[in-house]
């Protein structure tokens, strides 16, 4: 584990806020929260990076990914824990042991599959988290330099906190190193090192920050112009615009959340007398419900549930209940 993520985990560590400042890792939160809105999560600073698993693009739009003969064991293992923690429908067997330690993981065509898809969905997840957090550290930096918000230093032992620094300090592509464990050095403020001799706690004054957050928000959510006039003669009668497209249908019961939507599925199953459904054909019309939603809907459905991506094992086809499968999607579609 790297100091910056130590540093962002162990909330505990960090110092309190002064009389008028705010520490570093503190004011992060707020602007996180009010440039993102709801999605900041909160995770943005402590993110692990990116697997960053082989692909190599293709001239047809295809990819090709990594291969089990050419994965490390690193990769394998991190499939592995990815299988058994969101499919668990594949059955992966325990881990054996030998008389020199674990034996090496195998894994069928399906679950490699399956594993690198879950591999390329939590990278994007992860990806998304790191470039909120950059965006966060650009703003607060670019505020600092351009003297919107004022910084100050306090020792890491404690005391008082020193006279504002002034905008230039924070002019340096070296900055963001700053954001690793909420200190520099006032000595050599561009040095890439994030702690040691002669470093302290950077803090912002409230106020300077409070007034970039009112910033922010009024950013988010602009006020209406009240210097519209209103239409003239002239304006009525010019050719008015195509009308804009009609807004999209409510979503169905169904879709209201990941739980009501598998709830729904098995009542209307329930009540239409069909068998319970496997997981397997639980996924399958999630998809078929999902498909003209975006793919990360549908990820977060089946990962809340356990799901993953919906690959899995198949059985023997059934003719007459993939028709019973069949009119139990389209009756939810219609509902």
């Amino acid at each position: 584990m790297d100091e910056r993520i130590r540093f962002w985990r162990n909330d505990g560590s960090w110092p309190g806020n002064a009389p008028g400042y705010v520490f570093l890792a503190h004011a992060v939160y707020e602007v996180g929260k009010a440039a993102h809105g709801e999605a900041w999560t909160g995770d943005e600073p402590a993110s692990s990076d990116p697997s960053g698993f082989f692909r190599a693009p293709l001239l047809n739009g295809g990819v090709v990914r990594l291969s089990q003969s050419s994965a490390k064991p690193w990769q394998k293992d991190k499939i592995d824990k990815l299988l058994r923690w969101h499919r668990p429908d594949l059955e992966r067997k325990p881990i054996e042991h030998g008389p020199y330690g674990p034996k090496p993981l195998v894994f069928s065509d399906d679950e490699w599959e399956a594993g690198l898809d879950l591999v390329d969905w939590e990278d994007e997840g992860l990806s998304a988290m790191r470039g909120r957090f950059n965006s966060v550290v650009a703003l607060i930096v670019d505020a600092c330099a351009q003297g919107v918000l004022v910084s100050a230093l306090r020792p890491i032992e404690g005391g008082k906190i020193s006279e504002p620094m002034p905008p230039h300090m924070w002019q340096t592509e070296r900055a963001p190193v700053r954001f690793c464990r909420g200190q520099m050095n006032p000595r050599k403020p561009f040095e890439l090192a994030v702690s040691g001799d002669g470093f302290q706690y950077v803090y912002f004054s409230k106020e300077s920050l409070d007034a970039l957050l009112r910033e922010l928000s009024d950013a988010a959510n602009p006020a209406p112009d009240k210097n519209v006039k209103p239409p003239t003669q002239d304006m009525a009668n010019t050719p008015k615009a195509d009308p804009l497209p009609a807004p999209p249908a409510p979503r169905p019961p169904w879709a209201s959340s990941p739980k009501t939507a598998l709830a729904h599925i098995a009542d209307t199953a329930k009540a239409d007398g069909i068998e319970p459904l496997t997981q397997t054909q639980m996924v399958g019309i999630l998809k078929g419900l999902f498909k003209k939603r975006n793919r990360q809907q549908l990820r977060e459905v089946c990962r809340e549930n356990g799901m993953a991506d919906g690959r899995g094992p198949k059985g023997p086809r059934n003719p007459n209940r993939d028709s019973e499968l069949e009119q139990l999607r389209r009756k939810l579609v219609s509902a």
